[in-house]
């Protein structure tokens, strides 16, 4: 039984280190995107940007799933040191780095959410395909909360 604990538990580390990643060392660098990179592209036909409703209850719901879904890799702060960032390379965004986040639509935020980070240069950035677009909306409220710079 203890072992059968123990596989699980590995296999469950070992997926979530694989689903964040890449290819720098350097802890969120804090340049431009190259061009044609992770640039944040135009919004998909139909999914003009959105406002993103603020409020703590929703920002409360937002951080509940960023816990369970972004946290291992991004850190409960947003800062790109969750425990399997470790052994990440590149390191996950800090999502506390207004002068980029603040950059980004929410529906740019949507879509990697959704879809992942491939399209946009980090191809370890795991998608969150079964979040519907309500839980998502919350989760782009928490990460705008963590900004100091955020205004909508």
């Amino acid at each position: 039984m203890k072992s059968a604990i123990f596989f699980v538990a590995i296999f469950a580390i070992s997926f979530t280190l694989a689903g964040c990643g890449g290819k720098s060392n350097e802890l969120n660098p804090e340049q431009e995107p190259a061009a044609g990179t992770n640039a944040p592209p135009a919004p998909p036909p139909g999914m003009a940007d959105f406002k993103v409703d603020m409020a703590p209850a929703n920002i409360a719901l937002g951080h509940a799933t960023y816990h369970l879904t972004c946290a291992p890799c991004h850190g409960e702060g947003g800062k790109g040191d969750g425990p399997a960032a470790v052994a990440l390379n590149p390191k996950p965004r800090d999502h506390t780095n207004g002068a980029y986040m603040d950059k980004l639509t929410n529906a740019h935020l949507l879509q990697v959410i959704k879809q992942g980070g491939a399209s946009f240069g980090y191809p370890g950035m795991p998608g969150q395909p079964q979040l519907v677009d309500d839980t998502v909306k919350n989760v782009i409220a928490f990460v705008r909360s963590l900004s100091p710079t955020y205004k909508q």
